[in-house]
């Protein structure tokens, strides 16, 4: 089933769709405990970053709030690749979670995540031809050329890797149980929040720093993943999908991005740290954080 225009448009502002008719209860019951999960994780994931923004500012300074500012919104243009898919996995995952079609829900998953491989495959090539440039965009720092490019190149890896297991979160989400995904990445944030800094505060090492952040994610995604398996022991390997479903499923994938494309970052913060002097850029973040 393809989306239409206006359904694409609904997709974009809110990100769900409404789902086929399922025990009103349950529905309801499932609801108020995402919102409840959604509101709480919300409000301690803000209070975890302010500990921890606050204390990379007072060991690194203002420079490394700059640069970690500056290429978090050049990565954020590379993950423009996942751009609409996983809007589609979870479109297409409600008709067959409503009538138990295990062998559909199976045939999904396996195509997502060849697809998310390629998006994590391309998303590295993309960092990587980008890393030659990339200390061109950093200037009035004196940080060396091979440091920068080796600080990009683990926000590359970070963000290539957080495409990994991540596809079966979709399936929990459409099957509305968004509180267990809220739960696990709040946990392993946490977790990751009190290594955070620990290690800025023993040995102000901005490396370590993004390592951890690396290993956050890896280890939340693999923790949702596991979980998912245990709540849907009949995911396997199933009968490839029908080369006219994986066209409309991909149809699908083509018109939410294409409904999506106003969120694009426009990019004059990248330009504001090329073109002024860089601290501008960690003044720029650190206002955007606390004010």
């Amino acid at each position: 089933m393809l989306l239409s225009a206006k359904q694409v448009l609904w997709v974009s502002v809110s990100g769900s769709m409404k789902v086929p008719e399922m025990n009103s209860k349950s529905r309801t019951y499932n609801s108020i405990k995402n919102i409840s999960y959604g509101f709480l994780a919300t409000a301690a994931s803000t209070l975890v970053s302010f500990v921890t923004r606050t204390v990379f500012i007072k060991t690194l300074g203002i420079d490394y709030l700059g640069i970690d500012g500056l290429l978090t919104e050049v990565i954020s243009m590379l993950s423009l690749a996942e751009l609409g898919i996983g809007t589609a996995i979870v479109y297409n995952l409600y008709e067959p979670l409503h009538n138990r079609n295990q062998e559909r829900i199976c045939q999904l998953l396996g195509l997502y995540k060849t697809a998310y491989r390629l998006v994590a495959f391309i998303t590295f090539l993309a960092g990587m031809a980008l890393m030659p440039v990339i200390d061109k965009l950093v200037t009035q720092v004196d940080f060396s050329d091979g440091y920068i490019r080796c600080i990009f190149l683990l926000f590359v890896i970070r963000t290539s890797s957080s495409y990994l297991f991540s596809y079966k979160a979709s399936l929990l989400n459409a099957d509305q149980k968004q509180y267990a995904v809220v739960f696990i990445q709040m946990a392993v944030k946490f977790a990751a929040a009190i290594f955070c800094v620990t290690v800025l505060l023993l040995s102000e090492n901005y490396i370590l720093y993004l390592l951890i952040l690396i290993i956050q994610n890896l280890c939340a995604n693999i923790m949702i993943s596991k979980y998912t398996d245990r709540q849907y022991p009949y995911l396997v390997s199933g009968s490839k999908m029908k080369k006219e479903d994986r066209n409309a499923v991909f149809d699908n994938i083509k018109n939410i991005f294409i409904g999506m494309g106003y969120e694009i970052a426009e990019g004059p913060e990248i330009e504001l740290a090329y073109y002024n002097y860089f601290y501008q850029e960690g003044f720029r973040c650190y206002y955007k954080f606390y004010g």
